[in-house]
C-alpha cells in the first residue's frame, strides 16, 4: 500500500461520516500492520491529515478526528457534494491583486500572478475566486494543476507556515453580476485568504466570491 493509498482511505472514511469527531484514530504501530506499512510512511500520512485539518494530535495519546469545521474548509465542492455535479474553469478574465491585500501585507501586485477559477455544481456557478501566486517563488505555474486544486499543487514544493481567513460582504462588481446572473451591486460573500510560505513570505493570495445566498455556507464552511 502507498501513501496515497492510505491517506484516501482514512480521508473517505472522515467524508463519510464512519470516524467522528474527536474519535481516536488507530496507533502509528496498528496502521503499520493494517497496511503491512513502515512506520515512517504511517506517520507521514498522519502529518498530512492533520495539516489538512482532517485530524489532531494529543502528544503521548494519539491522534483523534477534527471537527468537521477544521476540515471542511479545505476540501473541494467535488468532496462535499460527492454525487453532484461539479468543475472547475479557467477564465481568461484577470484583475489586479486588490488593494485590500496590498494594504493589509505591504504586498507588491507585480509580484502576483492573477488566475481566475469558475466554480460550478450541477451546472450553476458556485464560487468565483481569483487566485494570486507569488511569481517571485513559482517559477514554472502549471495551469493544469492550478486548474484541478492550487492547494494540492502548491503543497507539493512549499510548507504552508500559516493562513488567514476574512470574510466580508460587499457590493458585486459588473463581472461579478454577470457571472452569477444577479443585479449590479447586490450584495455578496467575499473571503479574503492569504498562505505565508514563512513569516515574512506570502505564497498565496485568493478572493473568493459567492452569492449572499451562501452566506451560511460560507461562514460554517470556513471557520
Amino acid at each position: 500500500m502507498d501513501h496515497g493509498y492510505i491517506y484516501s482511505y482514512i480521508e473517505n472514511k472522515i467524508l463519510s461520516n464512519e470516524f467522528s469527531a474527536d474519535q481516536k484514530m488507530l496507533s502509528e504501530n496498528q496502521i503499520c500492520i493494517k497496511f503491512n506499512v513502515s512506520r515512517t510512511l504511517a506517520r507521514d500520512v498522519y502529518k498530512e491529515l492533520v495539516v489538512d485539518g482532517y485530524l489532531y494530535s494529543i502528544h503521548g495519546k494519539g491522534y483523534f478526528v477534527n471537527d468537521k469545521k477544521y476540515w471542511m474548509k479545505n476540501i473541494g465542492l467535488d468532496k462535499k457534494y460527492p454525487h453532484s455535479e461539479y468543475k472547475n474553469e479557467i477564465l481568461d478574465f484577470k484583475i489586479e491583486l486588490p488593494n485590500w491585500f496590498v494594504e493589509n501585507y505591504k504586498l507588491n501586485k507585480n509580484d502576483y500572478n492573477c488566475f481566475t477559477k469558475a466554480r460550478y455544481l450541477n451546472n450553476k456557478q458556485r464560487h468565483l475566486s481569483y487566485v494570486f501566486l507569488n511569481n517571485k517563488l513559482i517559477l514554472n505555474m502549471d495551469l493544469k494543476e492550478i486548474k484541478k486544486s492550487v492547494v494540492n499543487y502548491l503543497k507539493k514544493d512549499f510548507e504552508f507556515k500559516k493562513s488567514y481567513n476574512f470574510i466580508k460582504i460587499e457590493k458585486a462588481t459588473k463581472f461579478d453580476a454577470d457571472f452569477f446572473s444577479i443585479n449590479e451591486n447586490d450584495f455578496i460573500v467575499c473571503q479574503y485568504s492569504v498562505i505565508y510560505h514563512n513569516d515574512e513570505i506570502v505564497l498565496q493570495c485568493s478572493l473568493d466570491k459567492r452569492p449572499i445566498e451562501y452566506l451560511n455556507f460560507g461562514y460554517i464552511a470556513n471557520v
